[in-house]
């Protein structure tokens, strides 16, 4: 959606999985067509519902997950498809930061040797230098050098965040992936980790997908954002403009449940979904929020509004009930 070459450029990605459903055979759209770019130091945010397909999208990207149908290309060449022996190298420019700190540590192995690990398995530097960068990382992350020979389960839920980071930050990656890094963390541990997120963009101009559900966290450290549901991108954009001119109503009802510390600050307007998230294996038909929506009319369950629509150079949105998706239909029925 940039004309600069983006670091890394998603194409209409879609992963479905086959599931059964009352014994019968189900297709499970977790993606559905989803494009994005990507540039050198940039944070995208990713945020919708649990459930909604985000951390499907994400390993999908890192080629964890093999991809239905779409494109991916890093750094201009088309890594879709590739596999394993193919994407080794790749590894450690293209890294993730799993959601559960506990449950992606080994907990037979230390701190310092997880950390290491990647640097071993890459052949980077030599025996010295790697314990010489570990030791510096685990410093750079708050990990004081008493701490390094502990396992897992000796050391609280930030200081494993922290040891994790570490590890996806070692090999000096270009790309990052954070599935919902500080979901877990209180909120003093979760603001020391976004800062440490940031100052090692500031250092190594590193880009991250940043997943989550936390709009507070997205406004804080993100560059774009795109808002997910059901599988589908609503509405994408800078920061600057899904928050100051949000057009989906999805994306409205996920910035009006932003709670408001301030008492006595003007209270916004609070936007509610009527109903339940339907089942992911048989999504509504249009826009996926249609039977939801409180503006929904006929229309939208028509296949042609789930389409991405230019508001400007930095926003994209689909949904009817906008000036663009109004001048098209009007261009339509002309013609």
């Amino acid at each position: 959606m940039d004309e600069q070459e983006p670091l890394l450029r998603i194409e209409n990605l879609k992963k479905y999985f086959n599931v059964k459903d009352n014994h019968k055979k189900v297709i499970l759209k977790a993606v559905d067509g989803i494009s994005m770019d990507i540039k050198a130091g940039e944070t995208v945010g990713l945020v919708g519902e649990s459930g909604c397909g985000k951390s499907t999208f994400g390993r999908a990207v890192l080629q964890l997950h093999s991809i239905t149908s779409g494109k991916v290309y890093f750094r201009g060449q088309d890594i879709t498809g590739w596999n394993e022996k193919e994407l080794r190298p790749l590894r450690k420019d293209m890294q993730i930061i799993f959601q559960d700190p506990f449950a992606s540590l080994n907990p037979r192995k230390t701190i310092f040797e997880t950390v290491i690990a990647p640097l071993d398995a890459f052949d980077i530097g030599t025996k010295q230098e790697r314990r010489e960068k570990v030791q510096k990382m685990l410093e750079f992350v708050g990990l004081p050098e008493y701490q390094f020979h502990k396992l897992p389960h000796e050391m609280s839920g930030g200081q494993r965040q922290r040891a994790v980071i570490a590890r996806a930050m070692i090999t000096d990656p270009a790309f990052v992936v954070c599935d919902e890094p500080v979901s877990a963390l209180d909120v003093s541990v979760r603001a020391q980790v976004l800062n440490l997120m940031k100052d090692a963009q500031k250092a190594s101009g590193v880009s991250y997908l940043f997943i989550s559900h936390d709009m507070s966290v997205i406004r804080y450290l993100c560059d774009k954002v795109a808002v997910m549901y059901l599988g589908r991108l609503v509405e994408y954009g800078t920061k600057e403009e899904i928050f100051g001119n949000p057009l989906h109503p999805y994306t409205k009802a996920l910035l009006s449940a932003i709670p408001v510390p301030d008492v006595g600050a003007k209270k916004h307007e609070r936007i509610r979904l009527v109903g339940d998230v339907p089942s992911p294996l048989y999504p509504p038909a249009g826009c996926r929020l249609h039977n939801r929506c409180p503006y929904a009319t006929e229309e939208c369950s028509d296949e042609g509004v789930a389409q991405m629509l230019k508001v400007n150079e930095d926003h994209f949105v689909a949904c009817p009930f906008t000036e663009e998706f109004e001048a098209r239909k009007a261009a339509k029925e002309s013609a």
